[in-house]
């Protein structure tokens, strides 16, 4: 997750407060948050990242990566 400046508390806050986000922390790099959602298909993924975490104010960017 890419945030505005200053934003990574505030959104890294909310993040975590999303029902499937397993872990989720602050890093330093191209990213400003990793989080780590668990779900049984891709279809609750897809509505995860799509209604929950790209809806959250002052989020740049997301890039999903899928563990096989």
């Amino acid at each position: 997750i890419n945030t505005e400046p200053a934003a990574m508390p505030e959104v890294l806050k909310k993040v975590k407060a999303i029902e499937g986000v397993e872990e989720s922390g602050m890093v330093y790099g191209v990213y400003d948050i990793v989080a780590k959602v668990k779900t049984e298909t891709m279809n609750r993924l897809k509505h995860i990242i799509t209604y929950k975490i790209r809806t959250i104010a002052r989020i740049r960017a997301t890039q999903t990566v899928l563990v096989v």
